[in-house]
């Protein structure tokens, strides 16, 4: 603190000053304002520490006497001076409308200006029915009909088609069966007039021509059967693969053919003595049969959607 009397420096506590000796006690200001704790006023005027300031001024944390009094809105509490608004307001529309609600639509009540509609009903603002239905798929064909539509709305036969699943493949397969036992084991050379270890001494070439032509023969066989039931399922690639079955034919006979004149040829036999007319026709009549059948599966390939 400070000293009235000679405004010397004394600790807090002291009753006497230590520089002059005088008492420690307050005195009132002359001048009549209020003193200021510990610290002169250079103007005569000393102001204590956290005191009212006589003109009006507010400190913090008191009230200012000059301004009235404002009622403290808490948290939660109505203004006096503003409209009542909480959490809970007036709709300006005339619904009344509290926090988490809708005003004209509550979750999951029906809007009353909107028509209702519920899962799996007609919108009525929508055409009934879906105008894209799609097509439905064809249906695939069972057991083999008499007849069917063509392509330009004619009746076309399946006699044709009946012989060939029913007959034909069956007796292609067991006579390719043959033809590959004869090609392998030589007894197709028996037009030579001897046996097929004296044909094969004397025209070694045609063993080989004999092993080949085997084996397309028996790919025939097992293709035939394969053939069969693809075509009788009406499958997609039936009609292709009978096509490939008869061209296997047609070359297993060509490199016989070949073959054979391209041996005798050499020893001076002429290839009519042993590739008669009877082979060439067969060669023929699988050429033409591959064209036929081309024209008439083409016809009938709506079927074949398996």
């Amino acid at each position: 603190m400070i000293c009235p009397h000679c405004n010397s420096f004394v600790e807090d506590g002291n009753t006497f000053c230590t520089n002059c000796g005088n008492a420690l006690t307050a005195q009132a200001n002359p001048y009549g304002a209020q003193q200021q704790y510990s610290q002169p006023d250079p103007y005569g005027a000393q102001q204590q520490y956290s005191q009212p300031d006589p003109y009006g001024a507010q400190q913090y944390g008191q009230q200012n006497p000059y301004t009235p009094q404002q009622p403290a809105q808490q948290y939660g509490q109505s203004n006096p001076y503003m409209p009542n608004q909480q959490q809970a307001q007036q709709n300006p529309y005339g619904a009344q409308q509290q926090y988490g609600q809708q005003s004209a639509q509550q979750y999951g009540q029906p809007n009353p200006y909107m028509p209702q509609q519920q899962y799996g009903q007609q919108n009525p603002y929508m055409p009934q029915g879906n105008p894209y239905a799609p097509v439905p798929p064809v249906e695939p064909m069972k057991g083999v009909p008499d007849r069917v539509i063509g392509p330009n709305g004619e009746e076309l036969g399946m006699g044709w088609f009946k012989f060939i699943i029913y007959f034909q493949l069956f007796a292609t397969a067991l006579v390719s069966l043959y033809n590959a036992y004869a090609f392998i084991t030589g007894e197709i050379y028996a037009v030579f007039g001897g046996s097929p270890k004296m044909v094969f001494s004397r025209f070694p070439s045609l063993k080989t021509v004999g092993i080949v032509c085997g084996l397309l023969y028996l790919v025939t066989a097992v293709g035939a059967i394969y053939t069969r039931f693809r075509l009788a399922g009406f499958k997609k690639n039936g009609p292709m693969m009978y096509f490939a079955v008869i061209g296997v034919i047609i070359l297993a006979t060509a490199i016989y053919m070949f073959g054979v004149i391209s041996a005798v040829s050499k020893v001076g036999i002429p290839a009519s003595k042993v590739v008669n007319s009877n082979t060439y026709g067969v060669l023929a009549g699988y050429i033409a049969l591959i064209v036929v059948n081309i024209i008439y599966f083409n016809k009938r390939k709506k079927l074949f959607v398996n």
